[in-house]
């Protein structure tokens, strides 16, 4: 896994919500209803925007240390963090009886797809 911190702009608004804006990112913004929502919203936005990026073989942008990040729209300035997962395909042998080889066969089931599901069910992810 690959953990990444960016710093980001939070504006408090009039009703009590937070916009968020990326220093190093300016396509990449969200809000939050207030500020605990509003930080755990930040780092779902940039995990999701850094996997989507990684996964098309995109680059990320340098991140400004945070102690040179400036706010620009009146707010202030928190890290956000990520973690992003390496989901590129591995491949692994596996053996399993002939017989229920044959029987996933005739369901049409995906092998691969079924050890996906397991694995991500017994991990709890």
């Amino acid at each position: 896994m690959k953990k990444l911190v960016y710093p980001a702009e939070f504006v408090k608004q009039d009703d009590g919500s937070y916009l968020v804006f990326f220093v190093d990112i300016p396509q990449c913004m969200t809000e939050g209803k207030d500020l605990p929502n509003a930080l755990y919203m930040a780092e779902d936005c940039l995990k999701t925007w850094a996997q989507a990026m990684v996964d098309d073989g995109l680059s990320l942008p340098t991140a400004t240390s945070g102690e040179n990040a400036k706010p620009t729209k009146g707010g202030f300035i928190s890290l956000a963090t990520a973690e992003l997962k390496d989901s590129k395909p591995v491949i692994k042998s596996v053996s399993l009886p002939h017989w229920m080889a044959d029987e996933a066969a005739k369901a049409h089931l995906s092998l691969s797809g079924v050890l996906q599901e397991a694995l991500s069910q017994k991990l709890s992810m």
